[in-house]
């Protein structure tokens, strides 16, 4: 813990940092979540690889599935937002951008913690120049 403690300190950042640091990394990781969701939900990655990968076959089974998980999203109805989208549609696209981000994640980590240390510093110049 000590070694960590001096690397941030001699970087300039503190421990009243952490706060702004947390909350750049989730904004990021918020704003990376519904990207990738709302990007699913409109590209349907998997019924173009389906289609791609096997035909038919997948196509009718990813069909299946998708009316299965329309059957059990009915809690999505309840959202004000979503009472007009395809819930079964919203269910998989959700499923869709988990995988993804999983796949992404060797990139998304170290780069939501390097935007959040520059987020930090940059404020920090900011109050020091002020």
């Amino acid at each position: 813990v000590s070694r960590w403690k001096a690397y941030f300190l001699s970087k300039g950042v503190t421990l009243k940092d952490l706060p702004f640091a947390i909350f750049v990394h989730e904004a990021v990781g918020m704003t990376w979540l519904s990207a990738t969701w709302a990007g699913c939900y409109f590209a349907q990655p998997t019924k173009r690889v389906g289609s791609l990968a096997a035909g038919a076959r997948v196509q009718q089974a990813i069909e299946k599935a998708e009316r299965t998980v329309h059957r059990w999203s009915s809690s999505l109805a309840k959202v004000p937002g979503l009472k007009s989208a395809d819930r079964g549609r919203l269910v998989v696209s959700m499923a869709e951008a988990s995988v993804m981000r999983n796949i992404a994640r060797p990139i998304t980590v170290p780069a939501k913690l390097w935007i959040a240390w520059n987020a930090v510093t940059l404020v920090k110049q900011l109050r020091a120049s002020s």
